[in-house]
């Protein structure tokens, strides 16, 4: 799906401008250490139009690499039709879930956050 609104905390958290980004999928950002199978997993929860939270190593314009919680859930019409995906990114963190799957666990990476 496209890219039909950037905010300005994520046009500086990735360097590009919103004319370069619009209409992009969000892959852009990606590069060969984005780690696959959760590429995967964000489509296969996509394809289910169910939402989903992931750490996820994406890049900037410039090559530089930072990690994030990705979190992407559908939004339904009226009569429950998924019309978009609302995709929230938050820098500088990332997340583990506790050995019984029932707490997750948030950190973050001060560099990433105070360079926004």
């Amino acid at each position: 799906m496209p890219i039909i609104y950037a905010s300005d905390a994520f046009l500086l958290l990735t360097g590009y401008s919103r004319e370069e980004i619009l209409g992009c999928n969000f892959r852009f950002l990606n590069s060969p250490g984005t780690s696959m199978e959760v590429l995967e997993e964000i489509n296969q929860h996509i394809c289910s139009d169910q939402a989903c939270t992931v750490d996820l190593l994406n890049y900037r314009k410039d090559g530089s690499s930072f990690r994030d919680l990705l979190h992407v859930s559908p939004i339904r019409d009226a009569s429950g039709k998924v019309r978009l995906h609302l995709s929230q990114v938050f820098p500088g963190r990332s997340c583990t879930w506790s050995s019984d799957a029932s707490v997750l666990h948030l950190s973050n990476d001060d560099n990433d956050i105070n360079n926004l």
